[in-house]
């Protein structure tokens, strides 16, 4: 047997067409998917200050493919995932507020968190942990980077919604992961898993980002793994193409040949 994916999480039950060599076509559904997902994710940042204690810059970028606005926070789990220890943690997405200065302990409000329909939004993995000194210009002296630093360091223009999150810091460039739940009802601790994607930005044969690379991300009509459209990619937060959120064409069934009776 060869490797399909390595260092990825267990998934027991499910196998994937690739895995199967084309021994088996899942059908595509009729309907279009409707959620939040995951469409691009640059954790391997070429922005760093002087003394190089964070990426300052990383971010993932999701997209509301449904019809109506969502609050991400009350409809919503975001999860990072340590890799190594497969240790799961909790994320709030949040505005940004400058006048929490770093934002260490007091972070900005989670409230109204709203993601409209059709919308994109970049989510900075916004640096708290970062205890040195910075300078957009110089790469040094006494002030952190704003939103107005992030947008202009990627490039994102003023129509797009820049969202932080900040319990991890700067997101692993090694290897990390991201998933995306609904919000739990009743007894449970997590809700329907949306969406998932692990990355490796170190060793191996499976790197998908490097530094100052993004990996983009498509919806899979075959479950929650999200599925790559590019592999180190030029960043692009902000800008989505419609083959990242929809399911291709076709019925997804495999191709059917007959003898034609006509001479």
């Amino acid at each position: 047997m060869s490797m399909w994916q390595e260092s990825k999480l267990p998934s027991p039950g499910h196998a994937y067409d690739e895995q199967l060599s084309g021994q088996r076509t899942t059908p595509i559904p009729g309907e279009q998917p409707s959620g939040v997902y995951i469409t691009e994710i640059y954790a391997n940042d070429d922005e760093w200050p002087a003394d190089k204690q964070a990426e300052l810059y990383s971010y993932f970028e999701i997209m509301n493919t449904g019809s109506e606005a969502v609050d991400l926070n009350g409809e919503y789990d975001f999860v990072y995932v340590q890799r190594h220890s497969a240790q799961r943690m909790q994320l709030t997405i949040r505005q940004y507020d400058e006048a929490n200065g770093r934002g260490s302990g007091q972070l900005n409000s989670s409230d109204d968190c709203v993601l409209g329909p059709g919308e994109v939004a970049v989510v900075w993995a916004y640096p708290t942990g970062y205890s040195g000194e910075y300078d957009a210009e110089q790469g040094k002296g006494e002030t952190f980077p704003t939103e107005a630093d992030f947008r202009a360091a990627r490039n994102i223009s003023d129509d797009v919604t820049v969202f932080i999150t900040a319990e991890n810091g700067d997101l692993s460039d090694r290897k990390g992961g991201l998933e995306i739940y609904t919000e739990p009802t009743g007894d449970e601790t997590r809700g329907e898993l949306v969406c998932r994607y692990l990355w490796n930005g170190g060793q191996g044969n499976d790197i998908d980002l490097k530094e100052g690379k993004s990996v983009d991300l498509k919806i899979s009509h075959e479950g929650p793994l999200m599925a790559v459209k590019q592999m180190k990619a030029t960043p692009s937060p902000g800008t989505v193409s419609e083959d990242q959120y929809t399911f291709p064409q076709g019925s997804g069934d495999p191709p059917t040949v007959s003898l034609s009776d006509s001479e």
